[in-house]
């Protein structure tokens, strides 16, 4: 049973005006209206009703349903499922109800089909009797027994071989190195992702009037050894292809694989220099950067290329990613006999001049948070 009563929500969106102006100037104030996504809503669902929910885009479809489930609080009126208010009583709720978002998969891409089935058993604490059975019923039906066992991720490359190319072995070596070198970054580079806090809490204050350097002492101020864990599983996957792909490895190739984490460490490592620097001219860190650095990461799993053109040209020009991910390894698979290409990461390292200018002039800038 559903039951909603003038039920309101308002989301508050930021408005500018075009330009280069307005743009800067939203970075420091920025200016929001209420815009009204349900307003005054009320329906009534019996027990064992299938009701239909169809409207324009715009209208609040979704956000009702985010109400419904829980996700979204709304600002006016109330609404009761099954004697529950959703928001309230979220994790009680969630038990007994079902979302589908979208074609959104609830396998974990890197470990096998079964893993996934037995964590979301434990996530909604379904019984095992009725675990047994409902997957018994499943397996049987979708012919899954010979997929069971096998990472999500793989299982599609079983099926499909190949993306745009590259092999599974091959985008696992692109990966392992990628995830290599951020993994390196954050462990030593960490405090400069986390600077808006060292500036907000008057940290960085108290660094400036000590006798040593600043990038020194933010160094200092945080190492991320919980970032081990993830260095460890970026060498498993590493030697897991050292020793199963069938690349014929010689000392130009070797040295280059250290080129090329070696590079994309220190690439990683100013990325968070440049948003620490631009930290001094906001609010607060630039959200975008995250893509840079944590979508990088995610996105490191295959070679830049396949994202498209445009991708690969701002990679190459702007943030030199591809300079340590995709054209040395290239070179390193096989697919290029280009010799050059062995010595990109060593000029991508020098996208760490610009950052570091950043941030210079930004501690030049600096004139306290205050007390």
């Amino acid at each position: 049973m559903i039951e909603v009563k003038n039920l309101s929500k308002i989301y508050k969106v930021s408005r500018r005006e075009a330009g280069m102006k307005s743009a800067w100037k939203n970075l420091f104030h920025r200016q929001y209206e209420e815009v009204k996504a349900i307003q005054n809503l009320s329906f009534f669902v019996e027990k064992g009703e299938m009701v239909g929910y169809i409207g324009p885009n715009g209208a609040g479809k979704s956000s009702t349903i985010k109400i419904l489930s829980g996700i979204l609080t709304p600002e006016e009126g109330n609404c009761i499922i099954n004697g529950r208010i959703p928001w309230k009583e979220r994790k009680e709720h969630v038990k007994d109800i079902g979302v589908v978002f979208g074609q959104r998969s609830q396998l974990w891409w890197d470990v096998p089909v079964i893993d996934s089935f037995e964590l979301l058993k434990d996530i909604y604490q379904i019984p095992k009797i009725q675990y047994n059975h409902s997957l018994e019923e499943l397996v049987s039906s979708l012919s899954l027994s010979t997929i069971l066992k096998t990472p999500t991720r793989y299982f599609m490359f079983q099926r499909f071989h190949h993306v745009k190319g590259f092999t599974y072995k091959e985008c696992l070596l692109c990966f392992s190195i990628v995830l290599m070198a951020f993994s390196l970054a954050e462990i030593f580079f960490r405090a400069f992702d986390t600077f808006p806090n060292i500036i907000g809490n008057g940290q960085f204050d108290r660094m400036l009037v000590r006798p040593r350097g600043l990038i020194f002492q933010v160094l200092a101020s945080q190492f991320e050894l919980t970032r081990l864990g993830r260095l460890l599983q970026a060498i498993i996957l590493f030697l897991y292809v050292l020793a199963t792909g069938d690349i014929v490895w010689n000392r130009l190739k070797i040295i280059t694989i250290c080129f090329m984490i070696i590079s994309g460490t220190v690439i990683f490592a100013s990325i968070f220099i440049l948003y620490a620097g631009i930290c001094f001219f906001t609010l607060d860190g630039l959200e975008i950067l995250n893509i840079i650095t944590d979508g990088a990461r995610e996105y490191g799993k295959y070679p830049v290329s396949v994202y498209g053109k445009f991708v690969l040209i701002f990679s190459t020009a702007a943030i030199p990613y591809a300079l340590f991910q995709y054209y040395p390894l290239l070179y390193v698979i096989g697919k290029s006999e280009n010799t050059l290409y062995c010595g990109l990461p060593l000029i991508g390292m020098l996208f760490i001049i610009p950052c570091y200018i950043v941030w210079r002039v930004g501690v030049r800038k600096y004139v306290s948070t205050g007390s």
